[in-house]
């Protein structure tokens, strides 16, 4: 009886051969991409804060209740902050406005004006900037620079897609002392 028969019988199980293993590890590196697909391309929502304020007040948690309003209060309020939040071209509305009021509870805002809420789609290419070395704009062969034409637009740069949301982060102040709530703790 051969080693390799009698291996069989006592229930070794021999190592995979270079090949098999090859093989293993393409099926696994495929089913890890079919389980992560695409979703590992979109970014999440991001957001930035510009302080208008000299003072800084205490932050909230994270996800503190943070009103969204679409219109001026009437009661008097302090601007503190301009929050811009923006997300892909397929991200959601409630995405990017979650990330907004994240960035409001941060610096201490009781609720947040929006002033801008658009989806800015990929536009064509301008005059000049069409594919290969050269192009024609109205009839004519013309050069375009291919260091502009390569050129990724950044976010809010005209031609970036995305979703943009801004909004003014506002403290309600109170109406005896002209102080803000948020910094008085009421």
């Amino acid at each position: 009886m051969s080693s390799i028969e009698s291996r069989r019988r006592s229930g070794i199980v021999e190592p995979v051969g270079w090949a098999g293993r090859g093989l293993a590890a393409a099926v696994i590196g495929a089913m890890a991409i079919a389980v992560g697909g695409c979703s590992a391309l979109i970014p999440p929502p991001e957001a930035t804060v510009s302080s208008l304020s000299t003072t800084m007040l205490p932050a909230k948690s994270p996800d503190c209740a943070m009103p969204l309003l679409y219109e001026r209060p009437v009661s008097r309020y302090k601007q503190v902050a301009i929050v811009d939040a923006w997300g892909d071209e397929d991200t959601k509305d409630p995405e990017v406005l979650q990330v907004l009021k994240r960035k409001a509870c941060e610096v201490g805002a009781d609720a947040v004006v929006i002033t801008s809420n658009r989806r800015q789609e990929q536009g064509a290419p301008l005059p000049g900037y069409g594919p290969g070395a050269h192009t024609e704009v109205n009839g004519e062969r013309a050069g375009a620079n291919v260091s502009q034409r390569e050129h990724e637009p950044t976010i809010g740069e005209e031609g970036h897609a995305g979703h943009y949301v801004t909004g003014i982060a506002i403290v309600y102040r109170d109406n005896e002392s002209g102080s803000s709530t948020a910094a008085s703790g009421h």
